[in-house]
């Protein structure tokens, strides 16, 4: 459900809003707890599209065809949540105090983790790498585009594609010289394509997992994994995986620093721009 999702509203957010994918989009995400009760012809109705259209809208968001779609939905138990239900309980100002809380414990958890030696290292694999892509799905994403955006400050550039076929794609062929980082709170973001994943090849790109799971200290296929402490709670979730992203971030700053080079001409210019 998770991976439907995140796919449909990363069309949404990339597509022509008269573009036959955004009406699917569309249409599935306002009807998503009823999909599981279409056939393929109702949605190709409803969005004035052929049913090989709605197909081809499904292998483009990483699944097989309409049946996958829907099956996607019916493996997950469905219940009434929003976000922010656990804070509804207090009145107004104790739910924001809660809230606010829980963030400034989830920062005093990521302070005592993030050590000069873990930041570094960090900073190190991105100033090693040339071609990095860094990838996550729904709150993990929007850490991802972040960490993007700051890396680019400095005059690094990565990927940080939306679906998750092109996020595949980049895993499976990007080669040795590489390097993927995987955000993902519960790190479980390879379960939908770890079947054809050889994570013995040694032509695989260096892999990186910063979740929130603490029980993956060590885990396959993953080379090294950042466990950054979080508490079981709205408000840390994502701000601990962002935090740690913009101090890693600060620290390859410093990084370029001290590694300054020449121009051809002989005169000093940073790496950073």
């Amino acid at each position: 459900m998770k991976k439907l999702r995140h796919a449909l509203y990363a069309i949404l957010n990339s597509s022509d809003v008269d573009s036959a994918d955004y009406r699917i989009a569309d249409y599935l995400i306002r009807n998503i707890y009823s999909i599981a009760n279409f056939g393929i012809q109702d949605v190709a109705d409803a969005c004035f599209v052929s049913k090989s259209t709605v197909s081809r809208f499904c292998r483009r968001i990483g699944f097989a065809d309409f049946n996958a779609v829907v099956q996607s939905i019916r493996n997950v138990q469905m219940r009434d949540y929003k976000r922010f239900d656990e804070y509804l309980g207090f009145d107004a100002q104790e739910m924001t105090d809660a809230y606010l809380d829980q963030a400034i414990d989830c920062m005093l958890k990521v302070r005592e983790y993030a050590t000069p030696e873990i930041l570094g290292e960090l900073a190190q694999l991105l100033f090693s790498h040339d071609t990095i892509g860094i990838f996550g799905q729904m709150q993990s994403h929007s850490v991802a585009l972040n960490f993007q955006y700051e890396l680019a400050s400095l005059g690094k550039y990565v990927s940080c594609f939306s679906m998750m076929p092109e996020q595949e794609e980049f895993i499976l062929n990007s080669g040795k010289d590489s390097m993927a980082i995987i955000i993902s709170s519960g790190g479980k973001y390879f379960q939908d394509f770890q079947s054809h994943f050889d994570y013995l090849s040694s032509d695989r790109p260096y892999l990186v997992l910063i979740t929130n799971n603490r029980r993956l200290t060590r885990c396959v296929p993953y080379d090294r994994v950042f466990v950054v402490p979080c508490a079981n709670n709205t408000a840390s979730r994502p701000l601990s995986l962002q935090l740690f992203a913009n101090l890693a971030v600060m620290h390859l700053s410093k990084l370029l620093e001290t590694n300054k080079v020449s121009t051809p001409q002989g005169s000093p210019q940073d790496l950073c721009v």
